[in-house]
Parts: C-alpha cells; sequence; structure tokens
C-alpha cells in the first residue's frame, strides 16, 4: 500500500509545481502587456497628446467664411430626393373596388343585385351591377338533387383610364 500513496502524493505536487508554473507565465506576460502600452503612452501615440488647438470662429463675424463652409458641406451631402409629380389627370388610372350581393336563380341567372360598398363611391357602382347582371353561374343543388337560389357576395376590382371614364359618362 506504501507505493500506491507514493505515486498519488508524487501525481499531486506535479500538479501543484504545473500550476505555479503557469501562474508565473501568466503574470509575466500580462506584465509585458502593460509594460508595452505604458511605452506607447510614454511615446505620445495617443490621440491626447496628438490634439491640436482649434480657434472657435463665429461665423457672422466672417460671412466668406460661412459661405466656404456651406459649399463644403453641399459637397458632400446627398442631394434630397425629389418626389416625381404625378401625371395630369387624364393620364392616371383610376383603381377601386365593388363589394356586391346578389341572388343566383336555379337556372344560373343573377338577380337582386345589391351594391354593399365601394371604393370610390359613386364611379363603378353602375358598371358592376351590369358586369355581375350578364353573368350566368352554375347551379347549386339541394339534397334531393334539385337546384336552388342561393345569396352571394363578390368583390369586382377596376382599373380604368380617367379619359375613358370621362367619355362614358
Amino acid at each position: 500500500m506504501g507505493l500506491p500513496m507514493k505515486l498519488f502524493e508524487t501525481f499531486w505536487v506535479r500538479m501543484l509545481l504545473a500550476g505555479v508554473v503557469a501562474a508565473f507565465a501568466v503574470l509575466f506576460v500580462l506584465g509585458a502587456i502593460l509594460r508595452y502600452y505604458d511605452e506607447r503612452n510614454d511615446r505620445g501615440d495617443d490621440a491626447v497628446t496628438n490634439a491640436f488647438v482649434v480657434d472657435v470662429v463665429d461665423l457672422r463675424e466672417r460671412p466668406d467664411l460661412a459661405e466656404a463652409i456651406r459649399r463644403e458641406r453641399e459637397r458632400y451631402e446627398e442631394p434630397e430626393e425629389k418626389l416625381p409629380q404625378p401625371p395630369p389627370l387624364s393620364e392616371r388610372q383610376i383603381t377601386g373596388f365593388v363589394q356586391l350581393e346578389y341572388t343566383i336563380e336555379p337556372d344560373g341567372t343573377v338577380s337582386n343585385v345589391r351594391v354593399i360598398g365601394a371604393a370610390p363611391s359613386g364611379v363603378y357602382e353602375e358598371r358592376a351591377i351590369a358586369e355581375a347582371s350578364r353573368r350566368m353561374h352554375a347551379p347549386v343543388y339541394n339534397d334531393a338533387g334539385e337546384p336552388v337560389a342561393r345569396r352571394t357576395t363578390e368583390i369586382i376590382e377596376f382599373s380604368v383610364p380617367a379619359s375613358e371614364l370621362r367619355s362614358s359618362q
């Protein structure tokens, strides 16, 4: 039992010695880093020691200098983005929608068309009603197999040139 105990003690002694050596190595490296930065500050590499004195000037007293500064700023500033002007009304597209509610009869025709909403109001409603009234739909059948009427809603979207809209009114 004496031999394993000596090996155990030797292991811990070696570990202790390795830890002490590692600690000295870390201290040596830290000391070298601190000396480097201390010497650097002594040489004057720091931005504060290399600063220069600036005179403060009132630009109201020196309009020539104020104008020179304004011109210099304009050279480096990005120009303001100018928004494009909208085209004349006759070239614009007027877009909108109409929401309709109507009945699809058993034979597939449309009846009882009613406007629920529209944007812009008062522009497309008549066209939407005419469009929905001309349509034919497939019939819907009940459980007995007979075609039945049903109520449905639909949104119709529009994009019409303003010139076409004026000529039709």
